[in-house]
């Protein structure tokens, strides 16, 4: 055999083991993704995805939402004993 051949079938068999590789991811991935929705077609997974990332987007807004509204209250209550505290030494003098 030359050497030239040698490479070519180095290279093929390179090219046969990434197109596998390849093959097995996304059988894993159809695997993960399939099982769960029960549907593997491509669109169906990307519908899928989409929709769990708008729902995971509307509970980030809720969460940051309840932390604004959270600091507001504390901010809020820490003015009202501060003034208590302010208004009873008021009172004491």
């Amino acid at each position: 055999m030359h050497h030239a051949d040698f490479r070519f079938q180095a290279a093929e068999e390179k090219e046969q083991v990434d197109v596998q590789m390849y093959k097995d991811a996304f059988d894993k991935i159809l695997k993960i993704v399939g099982v769960a929705s029960g549907d593997s077609s491509l669109e169906k997974i990307v519908a899928d995805f989409v929709k769990v990332e708008d729902q995971n987007f509307a509970l980030f807004n809720y969460v940051t939402e309840m932390n604004n509204q959270a600091r507001t209250c504390q901010s809020t209550t820490f003015k009202v004993q501060y003034s208590t505290v302010t208004c009873n030494r008021g009172i004491e003098h």
